[in-house]
């Protein structure tokens, strides 16, 4: 490998990454305020509301800065990529972006040139971040930026899993129909999943046990949040990577260990009965959102195990019901004509992509959807061609957004389309496109590197 320029970032950089970091962390935008903890009430008005005007707020300013930083390469070098595919997700961005502004259905009170120009500023900051992180001048300088982020990132995430689990064991975490949870934040149990199943790659990478330690208390993390997403989604992308990287030398380890599980779940059914009835409740409203179990209908108030049939009836009014335009801003309260058992907020995030934002809209997000699948079967194809550590890496994110996309029938759109989940679909994209098996080394080492 060439001698490579390494950057050298100033305190007041480091700064910006660390509180950036801490409130993308600690700040949720979980609908549900009033089930969530004070502080995440707190950080959320902080962070999330009015900075200096109602539509802007402290974080949008962080990601401004992010990208200021990001765009110092174009500056300092005076060279753009040459990616054309990321020029072109760029420009099917700013597509996008207009249309939603010029949507006809669209009814605000403070509309500018009579256009939603400030409904949504996410958007606007979406674009700069994208633009800033896609036009860098080489998949080196990304992969410098990115590991300086993440490091920050899953160092707070750490503190703030840990913070959670204290609070809860001192009796102070969130009251849920008599329960102690840990946290109503779906988002940030979302996020828990990637970074659990990143630490789990790590260990696999380095072999250290700190880093498996750190997957088994995300594990706990989950299960006393008591929200399913998380759980299933957590379950699903641990036990799909654990079935592709352990004991990968070993036929009978595996067959041993499939085996174990299924007796394991065979007895935990026949034995559902014996239950005390708070512990049948925590069963039904995990797995009864999934199997019909015996006395289901006992437990339906609490357990509220409709998502499922809220999504497949969305389905339904979509075919028949929604327009190409969506309902646009200012229009929710037309979205009363489509609602399941009269809730309107129906857990479908395709579905509501649509409904809200329009058919556009979903075809904009399924676009990007298939750059990333189209990536993720060029390395499957690939796959035994491939370094172990690379491996470990691009599947620990393959898997993670195969899953997340399934989960998101179940998801509230905010988990999809709000600023935190843009900044993720900005760097998951970026990861898949501009990290490959010639300089991924980068992000552990600094061999054949020189400061800049």
């Amino acid at each position: 490998m060439n001698e490579i320029k390494k950057p050298t970032y100033s305190l007041i950089t480091h700064i910006i990454f660390i509180v950036f970091s801490f409130v993308y962390v600690f700040t949720s935008q979980d609908p549900n305020l009033g089930d969530q903890h004070p502080m995440t009430q707190r950080f959320y008005e902080l962070f999330l509301q009015g900075f200096g005007h109602k539509h802007f707020s402290f974080m949008q300013f962080l990601i401004f800065l992010l990208s200021i930083i990001a765009f110092h390469y174009h500056w300092s070098r005076k060279k753009i990529s040459r990616n054309f595919l990321e020029k072109r997700i760029i420009f099917i961005t700013v597509i996008y972006i207009i249309m939603l502004l010029l949507n006809p259905n669209s009814r605000v009170l403070t509309p500018i040139l009579g256009l939603p120009l400030l409904s949504d500023p996410d958007l606007y900051i979406y674009l700069l971040f994208m633009v800033a992180i896609f036009l860098m001048r080489s998949n080196e300088d990304f992969i410098f930026y990115f590991r300086t982020l993440m490091k920050y990132l899953l160092i707070f995430f750490v503190i703030r899993v840990f913070y959670l689990l204290l609070l809860r064991a001192f009796g102070q975490g969130v009251n849920y129909f008599g329960y102690q949870s840990v946290t109503m934040e779906e988002d940030t149990l979302i996020l828990a999943v990637l970074v659990q199943v990143i630490f789990l790659a790590l260990y696999y990478i380095k072999n250290k046990n700190k880093y498996i330690y750190l997957v088994i208390i995300f594990q706990i993390f989950q299960i006393l949040s008591f929200r399913r997403s998380g759980l299933l989604l957590s379950l699903l992308v641990m036990g799909t990577f654990l079935l592709l990287f352990y004991a990968k030398r070993s036929v009978l380890k595996r067959f041993t260990s499939a085996l174990i599980l299924i007796i394991g779940i065979i007895i935990f059914f026949l034995n559902l009965d014996v239950m005390p009835r708070s512990t049948l409740l925590l069963v039904h409203r995990y797995v009864g959102a999934y199997i019909t179990l015996p006395a289901a209908v006992s437990f339906a108030d609490v357990a509220k195990n409709e998502h499922f049939a809220q999504s497949n009836q969305s389905i339904i009014e979509q075919a028949g019901h929604l327009s190409f335009w969506g309902f646009g801003y200012g229009s929710s309260l037309t979205r009363f004509n489509f609602n399941y058992k009269g809730n309107t907020g129906i857990h479908n995030v395709y579905f509501n992509l649509w409904e809200w934002q329009g058919l556009f809209a979903l075809i904009y997000y399924l676009i990007l959807i298939y750059i990333i699948l189209i990536k993720s079967i060029y390395i499957i194809k690939k796959y035994k061609y491939l370094d172990d550590t690379y491996k470990y890496l691009k599947m620990s994110i393959i898997i993670f957004f195969f899953f997340y996309l399934i989960n998101a029938y179940v998801l509230m759109m905010v988990n999809f389309t709000g600023i935190k989940m843009k900044l993720l679909w900005v760097l998951v994209l970026a990861f898949m496109l501009k990290i490959n098996q010639n300089n991924y080394k980068l992000l552990f080492n600094s061999n054949n590197i020189s400061k800049k």
